[in-house]
């Protein structure tokens, strides 16, 4: 069974790897590319070295991108600092966080940080690929009649 980290408390830490698999699927669900993961080390906390490598399969090509999942990315700030850290990577640098926030979006697309949450929401660019995905928002329904 896969958690869906964008539905889960703050008090409730997802892992890496359940926002992995949150976020590949809600890509995929928001797109019609297909997504693999190529490369998955054991699920330990790796420091700020790459966790894993995805490949997103566009026509005939694959397109590789070495992955930062960070479950407790949520700030302008901490956005910032994974950033400058996936430049290293060049344009294969991909951050995966529970939510892009319409900030965070703002700040990924000023900056050209690819980033992918778990809701859908996503912004890759490569030779050959623009994916701007806007996912499900999740919100919150009342459940009062007015009565």
């Amino acid at each position: 069974m896969t958690t869906n980290c964008a539905a889960v408390s703050v008090s409730q830490r997802c892992s890496r790897i359940e926002l992995l698999e949150s976020a590949l699927y809600a890509f995929q669900r928001a797109t019609v590319l297909k997504v693999l993961v190529r490369n998955c080390p054991e699920p330990v906390t790796l420091g700020h070295r790459a966790q894993m490598v995805l490949t997103v399969l566009l026509d005939e090509r694959a397109l590789d991108y070495v992955v930062v999942a960070e479950p407790e990315v949520c700030t302008v700030d901490a956005l910032a600092k994974q950033g400058e850290l996936l430049r290293r990577y060049g344009d294969r640098g991909l951050l995966i966080i529970p939510h892009l926030k319409p900030l965070l979006a703002q700040y990924c697309l000023e900056r050209a940080v690819q980033a992918m949450d778990a809701r859908g929401n996503a912004f890759l660019f490569r030779s050959g690929l623009f994916a701007f995905a806007v996912g499900d928002s999740f919100r919150a329904k009342s459940t009062d009649s007015g009565n």
